[in-house]
């Protein structure tokens, strides 16, 4: 693991400061991912694996990087099982539905991201706001175009990797804060998502 510097992002210090009035520490911090991930790769010629300060890693990720390097952009969906459905009220599902299916805190991306990195960046450096009327959370539902928009560009294509897909070598992740209520669903000794 290896830390990239908000200076290394290209950002001026007045967006910077501008960024951390506008937003609390979760919308600032999400935010500034795409610009990040950007900078590391520039530093770095990639792939990059982001994971969130809250996510439990509990086996290898060596192969990740592979897959990353082949598919472009990796996104991790909540689930990958369904998960109980609340009939007019706001299970696991609902609340993916509103703040996104794909996992904000779980990405990597290869040198062929450049074009996602720009539209994501663009897109969290203003609305980076927990505005579930407005169907934004965070950076996190910008994630749900992805597959439609960047993944059918020639060989930049999108790999949409469940946190315990079958066939991938011990990858479990959970989120420590509980991420969503309910109970975690375990198959086959893997977390497949962590409630």
């Amino acid at each position: 693991f290896r830390r990239v510097s908000l200076s290394e992002t290209g950002l001026s210090r007045a967006e910077l400061y501008r960024r951390s009035t506008m937003y609390e520490s979760q919308g600032l911090v999400s935010s500034l991912k795409g610009p990040l991930l950007a900078a590391y790769l520039a530093r770095t010629g990639g792939p990059v694996l982001f994971l969130d300060a809250d996510m439990l890693v509990l086996g290898p990720l060596d192969d990740l990087g592979e897959l990353i390097t082949r598919h472009g952009i990796l996104l991790t969906s909540h689930a990958n099982v369904p998960l109980p459905f609340a009939a007019g009220g706001m299970g696991p599902e609902q609340t993916f539905l509103r703040a996104g299916v794909f996992n904000g805190g779980f990405l990597g991306v290869s040198p062929k991201a450049g074009e996602f990195l720009r539209w994501w960046s663009e897109r969290a450096a203003r609305d980076c706001v927990p505005a579930l009327d407005r169907g934004i959370f965070m950076s996190q539902n910008w994630l749900t175009l992805v597959p439609a928009l960047f993944g059918h560009q020639g060989d930049d294509f999108t790999l949409a990797l469940p946190q315990a897909e079958p066939g991938v070598a011990g990858h479990v992740v959970a989120h420590l804060d509980g991420g969503f209520p309910g109970a975690d669903h375990v198959e086959g000794g893997r977390i497949l998502a962590r409630e």
